[in-house]
């Protein structure tokens, strides 16, 4: 994958999108790492303060998507079996949160972009701000190989700080 979002990128990304619903679905997907699959199966009661209960994982949430979601969840008057991420007909489609995100994408960059990017963003802007790869691999429920492997394929490079880690000596 060549092209990616930048963190500010995703960022305003998420502040252009209106639509509470939606909003709360792309913070997920990129604070998460989640896949659509697992994204679209959240109930109400899966939300545990700054975590969320995931496919036998707790990955953590800023304190301010938990805020918002709380507040989505009072607004929207959802019980605790209601997903999260959901239509007027019930639980939201895979297809449909596709969709969604491509026509945001779309929108707001001219390129169609699919949900699971957002988890490589996530790995993305994690690594490269210093988070050990087995602390990623541990929020998106995945091995330390397979984060490996997509910071391979992104050609990811951190800074190269050896003259601070030799000055330090």
């Amino acid at each position: 994958m060549s092209y990616y979002l930048t963190f500010q990128q995703v960022k305003q990304l998420i502040n252009s999108i209106s639509n509470s619903r939606d909003k709360q679905m792309l913070r997920i997907l990129y604070e998460t790492g989640c896949d659509v699959n697992e994204l679209v199966s959240i109930k109400v009661k899966d939300i545990l303060g700054n975590k969320i209960h995931i496919n036998k994982r707790f990955p953590m949430i800023s304190s301010k998507l938990a805020k918002d979601i709380k507040l989505y969840i009072k607004g929207n008057m959802l019980t605790k079996e209601s997903h999260l991420i959901a239509s007027s007909r019930g639980k939201m489609s895979v297809k449909r949160v596709t969709q969604l995100v491509q026509t945001y994408t779309e929108k707001h960059f001219n390129k169609k972009l699919n949900p699971q990017q957002f988890r490589y963003y996530h790995i993305l802007h994690a690594y490269t701000n210093g988070v050990l790869l087995e602390n990623i691999a541990h929020q998106l429920g995945i091995t330390t190989y397979r984060v490996f492997q997509i910071i391979d394929k992104l050609n990811i490079k951190q800074r190269n700080n050896y003259g601070l880690f030799l000055r330090k000596n």
